[in-house]
């Protein structure tokens, strides 16, 4: 993660992680097995926010 972001909340930094993992498969660009998706998907269930979750669970999968 950027410098810049390790600066920001962590609901920045959920968020920005997820939509990297999002913006690389959909550039087909390939996602390297990083276990941080299993945290953000960790953070939105905690959250109650299942629109995001439902990306995380998705992301998630890819890497498995």
């Amino acid at each position: 993660m950027s410098h810049k972001m390790q600066q920001e909340d962590e609901t920045v930094r959920k968020f920005y992680q997820l939509t990297l993992y999002k913006a690389k498969d959909k550039a087909y660009q390939p996602i390297k097995n990083d276990s941080s998706i299993f945290s953000v998907y960790s953070y939105y269930k905690d959250k109650g926010d299942e629109q995001h979750l439902e990306s995380a669970v998705l992301h998630g999968t890819i890497l498995c």
